[in-house]
């Protein structure tokens, strides 16, 4: 199976537990609980769109051209550290794949669908661990309390994995049967199995978003280091951004609970908690909202109007900001012990 190698684990870090680490318990393509890409159900390609904004703010934030190069910049914030990219050996995380899910779900109650592709691994199933057969390929099932997920490998070498929320083991036995990436596109060729869901986003996107809460979750490539700031009030306040998706608002909602979308300046921000699995700190929120290009997340127990000032106060660095964010890196591993106390 496609998991961490636990003797590399303990070369790089040390003797560790990756139980104890949130981050790490599930060494997995999925979490605990590609661009221009469309999903096809049969013959028919389908969009979803289950929001619209539903308040509106004004914003004085800074014009932003596209640069990744990016910090927040209001009076008596300090930049603490910024954390670097996850080593390689995280890199097993699904890097193609489509979510789909019902309006409304979580990921960590669903309901929800994910199809996950690595196109170069290794083995992923041992015939011998196989304990079932996907379109007559040797697989493996995993139930935990809120997921099952199904893992197989294609006559022509690809890594394959599903895994469902709030659905039953049947349902994604049957979603594993008809699903399949073709020339880039997901297909599923039995529209019944995901009826009640609707396309959320590409897998990569929802790692990469994960990946601004949480360093560890590393799914793309060239992403720029997190940055964490100190507030006045001693709080925490991170700022990180990815390249402008496609769909982000619906795969965003499955990360959190209490979500609200505000229409800022004519540009759709969503803000919302985290949900448990992945918030740092109790009652942490998201707010995501594209400027220049970017998509840009930031995290904080702030309120939302407060969470609005930190985007406006977004700009582009100077260049001895920016070789200051650089020398402030440090290794996300290290970081993600610091939070559990270890």
């Amino acid at each position: 199976m496609a998991t961490a190698d636990d003797d590399q684990l303990t070369d790089d870090f040390g003797e560790i537990d990756p139980d104890e680490v949130p981050a790490l318990r599930r060494r997995r393509w999925w979490p605990a609980v590609a661009a221009g890409s469309v999903v096809a159900l049969g013959a028919v390609l389908l969009a979803w769109q289950p929001w619209a904004g539903d308040d509106t703010a004004t914003s004085t934030t800074m014009a932003i051209e596209g640069t990744e190069e990016l910090v927040l910049d209001l009076p008596g914030f300090t930049l603490d550290r910024s954390i670097s990219q996850s080593p390689d050996m995280f890199g097993e995380f699904a890097q193609k794949g489509f979510v789909f899910a019902a309006p409304g779900a979580d990921i960590e109650n669903g309901p929800l669908l994910a199809f996950l592709v690595q196109p170069e691994v290794g083995e992923v199933v041992d015939e011998s661990d196989a304990t079932l057969e996907i379109n007559g390929r040797p697989a493996t099932i995993e139930d935990s309390d809120d997921t099952i997920e199904i893992y197989w490998q294609t006559e022509s070498g690809e890594g394959y994995g599903v895994a469902g929320s709030g659905v039953s083991r049947a349902r994604v036995i049957a979603f594993a049967e008809s699903v399949s990436l073709v020339d880039g596109v997901t297909v599923v060729d039995d529209p019944t199995v995901v009826d009640g869901l609707e396309p959320a986003g590409e897998v990569a996107t929802m790692f990469a978003i994960l990946n601004m809460t949480q360093p560890l979750f590393a799914a793309v490539a060239d992403i720029p280091p997190q940055q964490v700031y100190t507030t006045p009030a001693g709080d925490e306040i991170t700022l990180a951004s990815i390249a402008e998706p496609e769909q982000f608002l619906e795969l965003a909602a499955l990360l959190m609970v209490d979500e609200r979308v505000v229409d800022v300046d004519g540009t759709t921000v969503v803000i919302g908690e985290l949900t448990d699995s992945f918030a740092m700190t109790g009652d942490q929120k998201l707010l995501l909202a594209v400027r220049g290009g970017r998509l840009i997340g930031i995290t904080g127990t702030l309120d939302d109007d407060a969470m609005l000032e930190l985007l406006a106060s977004v700009r582009v660095a100077s260049d001895d900001e920016w070789a200051a964010v650089l020398a402030a890196e440090v290794d996300p591993f290290e970081e993600a012990m610091a939070n559990e106390g270890g």
